[in-house]
C-alpha cells in the first residue's frame, strides 16, 4: 500500500512542468516532513500527523496550480464583470435580431410560419452558442496573455480602478 503522502505527491505533482517538478518534490516533501515530524514531537500519533498536515495543504490539485503559478478558473475575477456584461448585451440584441431575420427570410422564401419560426429558432441558438463560444474564448486570452495582464495593471495603475460595466448607483447629474 502507497502511503498517504505519496500519493498525495503524486497527485500534487501530476500537472507541474517536468522542468519544476523536482525542485517542487524536494520542497514539498521536506516541508511535510517537518510538519509531520514537529506534530509527532508534540505527542501526536505519526499517522494522525501526516493526515493532519495534509489536509491542512487542501487539494493538492490546488496546491500545483499554486506552484505552477496558473490559475484555476477560465475566466478569473479581474475580468469576470466586464465579461458577463458583455456576453449579456451581445446575447441580448444579437439573438433575437438573428430570429427575426431568420424568421423574415423564410417567410419571404415562401415558407409556412411554423417553419419560418423553426428557423428563426435554430438560427438564434446557433448564434447564441457562437457568441457565447467566441467571447469566451476572447476572455480566456486577456486573462492569461501576459501583454492583457500588463494592459490591465496599467489601467488600473492610471485610473485607480478597472474599466466600469457602465453600471450606475446614481444619474450622472446627481453626482455633479
Amino acid at each position: 500500500m502507497i502511503p498517504l503522502t505519496e500519493r498525495y505527491l503524486a497527485a500534487a505533482l501530476r500537472s507541474n512542468p517536468d522542468a519544476q517538478r523536482a525542485d517542487v518534490e524536494r520542497e514539498l516533501r521536506s516541508s511535510l516532513a517537518d510538519a509531520v515530524e514537529d506534530r509527532v514531537a508534540a505527542g501526536e500519533e505519526r499517522v494522525s500527523a501526516e493526515k493532519a498536515v495534509l489536509e491542512g495543504l487542501g487539494e493538492p490539485t490546488r496546491l500545483a496550480a499554486g506552484y505552477t503559478g496558473r490559475p484555476l478558473y477560465l475566466i478569473g475575477p479581474d475580468v469576470f464583470l466586464v465579461y458577463r456584461h458583455i456576453l449579456a448585451m451581445l446575447v441580448g440584441v444579437i439573438v433575437p435580431i438573428v430570429a427575426v431575420l431568420l424568421t423574415a427570410v423564410e417567410l419571404a422564401g415562401g415558407a409556412g410560419y411554423l417553419d419560418g419560426r423553426t428557423a428563426g429558432i435554430g438560427g438564434a441558438f446557433s448564434t447564441g452558442v457562437h457568441l457565447a463560444f467566441w467571447v469566451t474564448l476572447t476572455f480566456v486570452f486577456l486573462e492569461r496573455a501576459e501583454v492583457a495582464r500588463e494592459a490591465r495593471t496599467e489601467i488600473v495603475a492610471a485610473t485607480g480602478r478597472w474599466p466600469s460595466t457602465g453600471f450606475r448607483l446614481s444619474s450622472p447629474a446627481a453626482s455633479a
